[in-house]
């Protein structure tokens, strides 16, 4: 054959999962056997762990290659149909059915001292004094542009500008001090804008 140089570099992929390893690679002009063009595994020993993998909550493993292990996870009851803030949950919002599911309503608006809503996490399976991002799904559903404004036990104050109809995140790196984190929200606007939570995650 003629050697034209187009080559390009290929990673191992030891485990079959179509993701190479970064540290293992060749140079060629077509992938040899066992190699492929992406180098996104972060851990070519195991199939199922790889950035398109499902993330299982607690199992100590990073199984999409994240980054972060999840440690936690609620979507408030969506899952089962039965809108409810039961078990770890404490809240001074309610928890409604609306179209589509389960939210945690943000209703009216607050101060950066009056949160409209404050969910209690029990986070006593947490190592105490270690590093965890905290995070809430937070969607948008007033008629105008609102800023949604959270905090977490031991973090500074996060904001999130939100069009109508549009959904974000919240999230702050917490160091855990005790057996409960309290997670507050509100908006800054100075009409009744309405807001929901549809999910709340920990991860590390």
């Amino acid at each position: 054959g003629v050697d034209d140089g187009l080559t390009g570099t290929y990673y191992r992929d030891s485990d079959g999962d179509t993701y190479g390893d970064p540290s293992v690679s060749t140079t060629a002009c077509s992938a040899p056997s066992g190699y492929v063009s992406n180098n996104t595994d972060c851990d070519d020993g195991d199939s199922g762990i790889n950035p398109g993998g499902t993330e299982v909550v607690g199992n100590g493993v990073d199984d999409d290659c994240s980054g972060t292990e999840l440690v936690f996870t609620t979507d408030f009851g969506m899952s089962t149909g039965v809108c409810r803030l039961d078990g770890a949950y404490t809240s001074t919002g309610a928890a409604v059915r609306q179209a589509g599911g389960c939210y945690i309503w943000v209703e009216g608006y607050g101060s950066l001292t009056a949160p409209a809503v404050s969910v209690d996490i029990d986070v006593a399976g947490l190592t105490a004094g270690d590093e965890y991002i905290f995070s809430w799904d937070v969607g948008n559903a007033s008629a105008s542009t609102t800023t949604f404004v959270g905090a977490f036990t031991g973090s500074s104050i996060e904001s999130l500008s939100l069009g109508t109809g549009t959904s974000g995140v919240l999230e702050d790196i917490v160091t855990v001090g005790s057996t409960t984190v309290t997670a507050s929200i509100w908006h800054t606007g100075t009409n009744d804008y309405d807001g929901y939570l549809t999910g709340f995650t920990v991860e590390r």
